[in-house]
């Protein structure tokens, strides 16, 4: 079956497909997609994918590193999945995708690629905040158990003087209520004064 063909069929299917797809040829230009792949774009530069190299006009990235799932599939002669891929294309925001690629053609004979683009750019935003949201609240968590020790520390040594002074004033009450104890009647406790 002819890459025109496959693309036909890609093409009857496409109200199965929810995600953006592209197929591109051997060289990675595409030469079909859907309406999804389309409204990534702003008009200038959707008008103008047919044709156009893939890796340029809608870059990748995986880790920090270029990633290039069409060429990828066709060489390894298999489907390719990436999650977490970063694409941008010129002058447009970042947008996080989960990015699919399967070879077109007969097996001895690729023709080129379906790449299958779901856009998880918000859930990631999402899953960013949720980490931030955790690790601040990881922080305050932290910052509270400080607090509490510093206070529990300071709490003891209030206690310890306590204690000091009650013995104290025990035995000035003791000196004062008992003839010929050795107390001075006239000292008062320390924190007394």
């Amino acid at each position: 079956m002819s890459l025109a063909d496959q693309v036909e069929v890609i093409r009857a299917l496409q109200g199965a497909f929810l995600d953006a797809w592209v197929v591109v040829d051997l060289d990675m230009r595409v030469i079909a997609f859907n309406r999804a792949f389309f409204t990534l774009f702003p008009k200038r530069i959707a008008r103008k994918l047919e044709g156009r190299v893939l890796g340029e006009v809608l870059p990748f990235t995986f880790g920090g590193a270029a990633l290039h799932p069409a060429a990828e599939c066709i060489e390894k002669g298999g489907n390719v999945r990436y999650d977490e891929v970063e694409g941008k294309y010129e002058g447009g925001e970042r947008q996080n995708f989960i990015v699919s690629a399967t070879p077109l053609g007969e097996a001895a004979a690729v023709s080129g690629a379906l790449v299958v683009l779901r856009d998880v750019t918000d859930e990631a935003a999402i899953q960013s905040k949720y980490r931030d949201m955790i690790g601040e609240e990881a922080d305050e968590r932290s910052d509270l158990r400080d607090v509490l020790a510093r206070r529990t520390r300071e709490l003891l040594a209030a206690n310890d003087q306590l204690n000091r002074m009650q013995e104290e004033l025990t035995a000035y009450r003791t000196g004062l209520l008992l003839p010929g104890h050795a107390a001075d009647p006239g000292r008062q406790p320390a924190g007394l004064d």
